[in-house]
């Protein structure tokens, strides 16, 4: 029995025309416009478009063409399909009109290759921009906002560092913590942090840690602990580490470190306490790290020799009473040949103590 043609009317739908050769292989087929359409609801509303469609096929089934005729002018929605001539089903190009809408190759196991590579190509493509486009100004916006907190860049105009003038030790904690949390890669931040709680603890106004509490701990939850004097005694520790953790070669945060453990020392010597030993141990090691990486700075020679003079007096055994004394000798006569105006203040330094 041969098919030939097949009818079908529906109002809903439209005239449906299929065409059959002569071993009933399907060649063409129509479906007209709906004489009553019956819409239906997708995510975006009521859709009523059918549309008058063509199509027609190759002997082993493949479609060939689909189009969608207007009334005026060409078609609009015209799909043209290639296939790989070794593998009869597998579809290797869609053109509407004369521009290709879908590419692909297929490997020796008859997977599609192409179509998937530049999706993915595209993708890596669109993400890039998206970089770019968002992500790159927002890496260069973060320190400007981070730098309206806490200044750490000379004025355009002076070319100096303006100096900090305000005095309320709860707005600097809140302005040295909000500049970390915009920009917490620039070691800075942390460094004027970590000044801010020095000079907190010389000053005895722990009060102001304990209202910043919550605000610290979003730093460092490990630091929150104890009393305020604990919390302030942690928090600058912490807070000069991090700053050398960020930036290691920047000698003065390892100059700070070390000023704060002979901080430490004092107190804990005139507290009759024995950890004194320990914190001139930590800011020996500091001290040495600052001038490994500034070597010639005048103000870290004299600074460090002084502080290496008044070690010398307290140390009981003369080898070590001698090797201080030998670093303080080493540095000030480095000291002088690099800045023969020092001399003074070194003569004050060693008169004084």
């Amino acid at each position: 029995m041969q098919l030939g043609r097949i009818e079908e009317s529906d109002p809903r739908f439209g005239d449906q025309v299929m065409t059959y050769d002569f071993l009933n292989r399907l060649t063409s087929a129509t479906q007209s416009q709906p004489a009553a359409p019956e819409p239906f609801v997708q995510d975006s509303g009521t859709w009523t478009g059918y549309g008058v469609k063509n199509f027609s096929y190759a002997d082993n089934g493949n479609i060939l063409q689909r189009s969608r005729p207007i009334t005026t002018g060409p078609s609009t929605d015209e799909m043209v399909y290639s296939y790989d001539p070794n593998r009869i089903h597998t579809v290797t190009e869609i053109k509407v009109g004369d521009s290709p809408v879908f590419t692909a190759q297929y490997d020796e196991n008859g997977s599609m290759k192409g179509f998937m590579a530049e999706i993915i190509g595209r993708t890596c493509i669109y993400l890039a921009l998206l970089v770019i486009l968002i992500w790159v100004p927002f890496r260069i916006i973060k320190p400007y906002l981070a730098e309206r907190h806490i200044r750490t860049l000379p004025d355009s105009v002076s070319g100096q560092l303006q100096k900090t003038i305000e005095t309320d030790y709860d707005i600097l904690i809140k302005r040295a913590i909000n500049a970390v949390q915009w920009d917490g890669k620039n070691g800075d931040y942390y460094y004027r942090l970590g000044m801010i709680f020095m000079e907190c603890l010389n000053k005895a106004d722990y009060e102001a840690i304990g209202r910043n509490r919550a605000l610290i701990s979003q730093l460092f939850p490990e630091s929150v602990t104890g009393t305020d004097i604990e919390v302030c005694h942690g928090m600058i520790e912490a807070a000069f580490r991090k700053a050398i953790d960020l930036n290691p070669v920047n000698p003065f945060y390892h100059y700070s470190l070390g000023t704060y453990f002979v901080q430490n020392a004092k107190r804990s010597r005139e507290a009759r306490d024995d950890q004194w030993e320990y914190f001139l141990e930590q800011a020996d090691s500091a001290f040495d790290r600052s001038l490994y990486f500034f070597p010639n700075s005048p103000k870290l020679l004299f600074n460090i020799g002084k502080y290496w003079f008044w070690k010398s007096m307290l140390l009981e055994d003369p080898p070590s009473k001698k090797d201080a004394m030998m670093k303080v000798s080493h540095y000030y006569e480095k000291l002088i040949r690099l800045d023969p105006a020092y001399e003074k203040d070194i003569n004050r330094v060693l008169e004084s103590l």
